[in-house]
């Protein structure tokens, strides 16, 4: 497979208008002269940075913990609504969405009937 069949040329184009622009504004902050005012606090900018990105990472991580957690809330209270009303009977066309409903930790749907 080529490139152009894997990243569709729309975001190709995106991405490198992102990346030149990126550039130009390293070059224009660079002429500029602003990465002197920043050379002596160059060890504490760094120390601010780890601490964001640290405190972002456990953030993101109670986040993804939450919906996670409602996500499997949400599917345990659809499959006792299903057999509730007696879809999870064995005929053919209610067994393809009881598996359609199993496959939630596995590595892909099985929905062969």
């Amino acid at each position: 497979m080529s490139m152009a069949e894997i990243i569709p040329q729309d975001v190709r184009v995106r991405g490198f208008k992102t990346i030149a622009f990126a550039a130009a504004l390293y070059l224009g902050l660079r002429l500029a002269g602003v990465h002197r005012l920043v050379a002596d606090d160059a060890e504490g900018l760094g120390a601010l940075l780890q601490i964001i990105g640290t405190l972002y990472s456990v953030v993101y991580a109670f986040a993804i913990y939450v919906i996670w957690g409602q996500f499997a809330a949400v599917r345990t209270k659809f499959s006792k609504s299903l057999e509730r009303s007696r879809i999870w009977s064995y005929s053919a066309s209610h067994c393809r969405m009881r598996r359609a409903t199993r496959w939630c930790g596995r590595s892909e749907p099985t929905l062969a009937a």
